[in-house]
């Protein structure tokens, strides 16, 4: 395990850490602390992974207890980021789910819900970013993913190349582009201010993605390409319903 408190006083020291990371450290401290990575630490119906996908040297600590979320640190940019995050469901890579509800053909899902309430403080490029991984089948291994959906709730660059869209009364930027694997990344770019919770659904179907795919997954997280921050999940919850 990687010492924390070296993070923590390169986070302290800075001037983008308010009074309420000094608050909330205290209560950081007695919770359980992983920093290997790829480290994935259960945490209610959910699961922290210390994802550094993009940079192997880049130092990543999750939390859990009271309250979950990560520290990071990444002293040098890299071509693709790394990826703190929660998840919910089977991720590809994971041999097993979070929960029977995932994965669930399209055309079963009834609601797919997602409520959260964060505090990210950093420094860097970085964003903030709900992922959704859509599969041929209900394995849900690489080889069957056929689309990604993003909806970045905070991005560290200006949104562009992309059409106006609104979903459930919010404004988005929205593209797709090519994914890995030969997937397609469906992007949809908050331009409205932040707010708690979404309605996974209407975004899955507005892609127009084929209603006997699976939905896999759904992931919260922050891409980092460089820099060092905290992120602090106070509230998080995924309600999946089907018939």
């Amino acid at each position: 395990m990687r010492p924390l408190v070296p993070i923590v006083l390169i986070l302290a020291f800075t001037s983008i850490l308010t009074s309420y990371l000094f608050f909330s450290t205290p209560h950081v401290v007695d919770d359980t602390i992983g920093c290997r990575d790829w480290a994935r630490t259960p945490w209610k119906s959910y699961l922290l992974e210390n994802n550094v996908w993009g940079d192997k040297s880049a130092e990543i600590c999750s939390f859990t207890g009271d309250l979950a979320g990560w520290f990071w640190r990444k002293p040098f940019p890299s071509t693709h980021p790394i990826y703190p995050e929660i998840i919910y469901g089977k991720k590809p890579w994971l041999k097993r789910s979070t929960t029977p509800m995932l994965p669930i053909r399209i055309r079963e899902l009834l609601s797919l819900t997602i409520e959260v309430n964060y505090t990210t403080i950093a420094r860097g490029k970085y964003n903030v970013l709900i992922d959704i991984w859509i599969t041929r089948n209900r394995r849900a291994d690489p080889k069957s993913i056929t689309a990604e959906i993003g909806i970045y709730l905070k991005l560290h660059d200006s949104p562009h190349d992309c059409e106006l869209v609104e979903i459930d009364g919010h404004h988005y930027c929205y593209r797709v582009t090519r994914g890995g694997a030969g997937s397609k990344l469906y992007q949809f770019m908050l331009l409205d201010p932040a707010f708690e919770r979404l309605d996974l659904v209407k975004f899955i179907r507005f892609t127009g993605l084929d209603r006997d795919l699976y939905v896999a997954s759904v992931e919260f997280g922050n891409e980092v390409w460089w820099g060092y921050g905290v992120t602090i999940i106070k509230y998080f919850n995924v309600t999946a319903i089907d018939p």
